[in-house]
Formats: structure tokens, sequence, C-alpha cells
């Protein structure tokens, strides 16, 4: 109909070192990039000493200064339960300088960040990544682009697909589905 609006649903193939997008509008759709004209953007969230949050390639140089305050992978330990082999048993445990703590509530894992005094969920972190995500998009189509669909790994369980389902809506996004890689 004349005057009516387009309807965009923002994809996002969501990785636990990368992340990728595109808006797709009726008729075509547009890979969009991020604030260095880039189609990747990392996931990682960094915080200054001030608590400033920093998201993708301008939280990067945070991981040598205050590696404390810096989280990446932290797809990773989405809807897993605190003391599962796949983050104790290896190399991912080794992978963050946070404090990995249970939580109380979930019986999963929560990242505490003492230089900062603060404690952080996993669908709290992805969440600020999604919503990076999201202000990218709306900056693309200018305007607001709230449904999403997002890729996840086959393996992923159901308590981690909802603990994704939950970050995308702490961000701001209406999950329209989750859609299988591999």
């Amino acid at each position: 109909p004349r005057g009516a609006r387009a309807y965009a649903v923002l994809g996002i193939d969501l990785g636990a070192q990368s992340f990728k997008m595109a808006l797709v509008k009726p008729g075509h759709f547009d890979i969009v990039l991020n604030e260095q004209s880039g189609r990747k953007t990392a996931t990682v969230v960094g915080f200054a000493r001030d608590g400033e949050r920093f998201v993708g390639k301008e939280a990067a140089p945070l991981a040598t200064r205050l590696p404390s305050q810096y989280l990446a992978y932290v797809t990773r330990l989405l809807g897993v339960r605190y003391g599962d082999a796949s983050v104790e048993g290896g190399e991912l445990r080794a992978l963050f300088a946070a404090e990995l703590r249970e939580h109380a509530r979930s019986r999963g894992y929560e990242l505490h960040l003492p230089a900062l005094n603060d404690t952080l969920v996993p669908e709290e972190v992805v969440a600020m990544v999604l919503r990076y995500a999201r202000q990218l998009a709306d900056d693309d189509a200018g305007e607001r682009v709230t449904d999403c669909a997002i890729t996840v790994p086959a393996f992923f369980t159901m308590a981690q697909r909802q603990a994704l389902l939950s970050a995308a809506r702490l961000a701001g996004l209406k999950p329209l589905g989750l859609v299988n890689t591999g």
C-alpha cells in the first residue's frame, strides 16, 4: 500500500568470535557494515576503567591493557550449567580473564569484573553485542529495526537457545526464529 513503511528484518550470523549482519527488506537485502566499513565485527565487549562500554573493534585494545575487563567468547557460556565439562575441562575457561562464578539463580555462569565491582551473566553481555548490532542496523535502515533471525550452532541445547533468545530480547530485538548453522 502507498505510504506504508517498508518492513525490515535483521539477520545476524552470531559466532563466538565475530558476527555478520544483513538487513532484509521486501525485494532486496543489504549487508550491514560496522563503523569501520567491515562486514565482520568481533563478538567482544570491553570496559574502560570508568566503566564505559566498548563493543567490537573498539573493545580490542582493552584485551591487553585491561584484560580483566575484556569479555570474549561469552556466547559459549549461554545456557551452560556451572561446572560443565565444556568450560571447565580445558582451554575455554582459560579464555576468560574475568572471574567465572556460579550464578545463584540460574545455576549457570556469571562473570565477575573486580575492577568495576560488577557481575554480569552471559545473557547481559551477549545482549550488549546484539544491541550494538541493532544500532548498526538502525543506522543502515534509517529506522528502528527490531525483528530478527539469529543463527545458532546446530549443537546448541534448548537451554542455550533460550538464553540466546533472552539476550536478544534484552537487546530490544524481537527474534522471529533461530536458524541452525552447519
